[in-house]
Parts: C-alpha cells; structure tokens; sequence
C-alpha cells in the first residue's frame, strides 16, 4: 500500500489553519461525504492532522466533529471512539443507511441506536438529521 491515499495533508492543514484563524467554527472532518472512501486509520489521520494544525496554529480552543455514522452500530461505536483518541471533539452520527428505512419507521430503534452510540462514545453525540436516510422527525423519539 502507498499509504494515505486519499487526503493532501498538507493542503487539508493549510485550509484548516485558515478556516480556524477566520472563525469558522466547529470544524467538521469525515461527514462531506469523503468518509465513505476513508479506511479507519485514513479518517484517524485526517483528524490527527486537523488537531496538530490547530493546536500549532494556537486554535486549541477550535473543535472539531467527526463524521462517524457506519453502516451498524458497533463500527459506528468503534469510529467515535478512534475519532476521540485521534483529538476529534464530538462526533456527528448519522443511521446506518442501509437499514435507514427500517429505522426512520421505527422511533424506538432509532432511539435506541442513538442511546447505545451516545452510551458508549468517550465523546457527545451529534445527531445527523439528513432527510435521505432519516425521513421521520427526531421529535418522536
């Protein structure tokens, strides 16, 4: 393998050092749609990366939320807990797509989805409300 290959860390570290000193905030890695095409250690990289170039920017106070939905419950547990230990501050969950139908008609799995997530993330919990695999309203649950 030819390592990292799919981020230009040093253009990421560039634009997020410029979008930290124009106070944009939070900072948001792995939920643009990129995380798809992302291995585990790429997305631990990506935020490692955006961390270092705040922190030596002197933006530690910048957070920054991770994209961590998957496609179960136990990846996107085990992604928010490496997205933590690689300096990410949150995590923005959205359902695991293939099942977004049964979960969007079906508030207590849905909520006990984003219980079980929350639970066990060393970091808060973001709810992704995106209408494609999340269709019901969160207000129900």
């Amino acid at each position: 393998m030819r390592g990292l290959l799919c981020a230009d860390l040093p253009t990421l570290t560039s634009h997020i050092v410029k979008l930290g000193k124009a106070g944009v905030l939070p900072l948001l890695a792995g939920s643009m749609g990129e995380a798809i095409h992302l291995s585990h250690s790429e997305r631990q990289t990506i935020i490692q990366t955006s961390r270092a170039a705040l922190d030596g920017a002197g933006l530690t106070g910048v957070p920054i939320i991770a994209g961590t939905g998957a496609g179960s419950t136990r990846e996107t547990v085990e992604l928010s807990k490496e997205a933590a230990a690689a300096g990410a501050d949150y995590v923005i969950v959205i359902p695991p797509g293939y099942f977004s139908g049964v979960l969007a008609g079906n508030p207590t799995a849905l909520k006990a989805f984003y219980t079980e997530v929350a639970d066990k993330s060393p970091v808060p919990v973001i709810i992704y409300n995106c209408m494609l695999y999340t269709p019901s309203p969160y207000s129900h649950c």
